[in-house]
């Protein structure tokens, strides 16, 4: 009833655990349909000696696609493929089959699927299976990986055209041309919470070998190259699904509650929180990371200048993009969606570490005001002609100082900022940001010139923790340009649009309370 293909490189000790998993599926498996592919490697491989299994031991490296040859041979009515650090539990093979008996959703089936952007693979996309969305339902994405089950006719689609690269894709590949050619879509069988036993991979088994020295994706150009073979399938004539379904990130897909505080769980936005890094940073990157997962749905980071992924970056809540430029502060707002979605986009610096009360105070204020710009930092400033940035200050409101009320400023910190997608597109791509520093003033010249507020709100000095004190040589001014007089010339031509903004706000500066000091500082 069902080919299984196993693929052996630089992890060939795992193999013996992948046998065992597969034929203890609850659907059995006869060992002469399994067979084993064996790519090139400085290391000897030494074929499987039980009784049955076919080995296929090739003396070239054929990467991920030379395993896609062989369903074109097997003579069951299924295939199945694995990478060789995915590890099924027990009833994968009978979710499979369950999903395919229904028209509805009888194609390409993975264990790890993906929902592409309108642009390119990393920028944003939802993550569906075994390390996304845990949905109890059968989900449609643009493609799969890890583990693939499908019918055997399908496997030819995939030699139908001319890879977009040889060093990676095949998954892309076989889910585009499967539906340019066959019509046939792709799915993530379900995975549901309360049965792991349907999963396509045990989470922890498979997240500790895939996340080891021998991982694809820590090549520098690995997710580069992804981006570039969804743009190329994309020109030869791939329909997405957002071409379809242009509000398909505001889908709920059962997404797993965050742990911040009493959140609502249906049909609630995705929390994500977005940040840029570089390598000088590494020292106390690990902290401000660990501090930020477990109160968002997804972490996006921006590596500036970077040759490899630190270790502590490989989870499936972390989306990584290798920049292909170096954007500076300006790389936490690479992510920013171009278009209206429902979503809470935190950007974070890369300096500090949150608390669980942090996020949720923050999503607190902005369901109550959803049409502003919140954060825990930012100033007043009143601009003269010749004056830097902190020379036109009249108030810093600190996010380490306590706040007992909201702060009405015309310049918010970026990196403790929050706004709602669903409200806002800010267009960082159109001309907004004309450094890829000093990004604070120039999304509030815009954010002013358009009439959003942007706000402080009331705050506790507890609830982040700069790591800037601890490790002041972590920072370095990211240009080796004249800031100061890009500064001056900056506010010399923009003064006029935060000096109407002060003009409006600037009675908070004389409620007499003791507490609030101006220390022009």
């Amino acid at each position: 009833m069902i080919s299984i293909i196993l693929n052996v490189y630089k992890r060939p000790e795992h193999l013996a655990e992948q046998l065992k998993r597969i034929l203890n599926q609850s659907v059995p498996v006869k060992p002469e349909n399994i067979h084993i592919w064996y790519n090139y490697h400085d290391a000897p491989q030494i074929p499987s000696d039980m009784e049955g299994i076919t080995n296929y031991v090739c003396n070239k490296n054929t990467k991920f696609w030379g395993r896609f040859l062989i369903p074109l041979i097997c003579k069951t009515e299924y295939v199945a493929l694995f990478d060789d650090d995915i590890f099924p539990e027990k009833d994968w093979f009978r979710n499979c089959l369950d999903t395919l008996r229904n028209k509805d959703t009888d194609g390409i089936l993975g264990g790890s699927g993906i929902i592409l952007p309108e642009k390119g693979y990393t920028r944003q996309h939802i993550k569906v299976g075994w390390n996304g969305v845990h949905s109890p339902d059968t989900v449609e994405v643009d493609l799969v990986g890890h583990a693939w089950f499908f019918r055997q006719e399908i496997a030819k689609f995939l030699w139908y055209e001319h890879p977009a690269t040889w060093d990676n894709g095949e998954d892309i590949m076989l889910s585009f041309l499967a539906k340019k050619y066959g019509g046939i879509k792709t799915f993530v069988p379900p995975h549901p919470e309360t049965d792991k036993s349907k999963w396509s991979a045990s989470y922890a088994e498979s997240m500790r070998v895939g996340n080891g020295p021998a991982a694809s994706f820590k090549k520098k150009n690995h997710i580069l190259q992804r981006d570039e073979c969804v743009e190329e399938c994309k020109s030869r004539g791939w329909p997405i699904l957002i071409q379809k379904d242009p509000d398909i990130f505001q889908k709920d897909f059962q997404r797993t509650t965050p742990e911040v505080g009493e959140m609502p769980s249906n049909k609630r936005p995705l929390i994500s929180a977005n940040m840029a890094t570089f390598p000088d940073r590494i020292s106390f990157l690990k902290r401000a990371v660990d501090s930020i997962l477990p109160n968002v749905d997804v972490l996006r980071v921006y590596l500036n200048n970077y040759t490899f992924i630190p270790e502590f970056l490989v989870h499936p809540k972390i989306q990584v993009v290798f920049g292909k430029e170096d954007l500076k502060a300006a790389g936490k707002l690479f992510f920013v969606p171009d278009k209206r979605t429902n979503e809470f986009y935190f950007s974070c610096d890369d300096d500090f570490t949150y608390t669980p009360e942090f996020f949720s105070r923050t999503i607190e204020y902005l369901d109550k005001n959803p049409d502003v710009f919140v954060g825990t930092h930012g100033v007043l400033i009143n601009c003269k002609p010749g004056r830097t940035y902190s020379e036109n200050y009249v108030k810093k409101v600190s996010a380490v100082i306590t706040e007992k009320r909201d702060w009405e400023v015309n310049v918010l910190g970026t990196g403790l900022m929050c706004f709602n997608c669903n409200r806002h597109v800010l267009p960082v791509n159109d001309g907004i940001l004309p450094y890829n520093f000093f990004i604070d003033s120039c999304i509030a010249r815009y954010l002013i010139s358009i009439g959003v507020r942007l706000v402080v709100r009331a705050h506790t000095e507890d609830e982040i923790h700069s790591l800037f004190v601890e490790h002041p040589a972590g920072y370095k001014l990211c240009s080796d340009r004249n800031i100061l007089a890009i500064q001056r010339d900056f506010f010399n031509q923009n003064g006029v649009v935060f000096n109407k903004r002060f003009e409006e706000i600037k009675g908070q500066l004389e409620e007499k309370e003791a507490s609030y000091e101006n220390t022009g500082t």
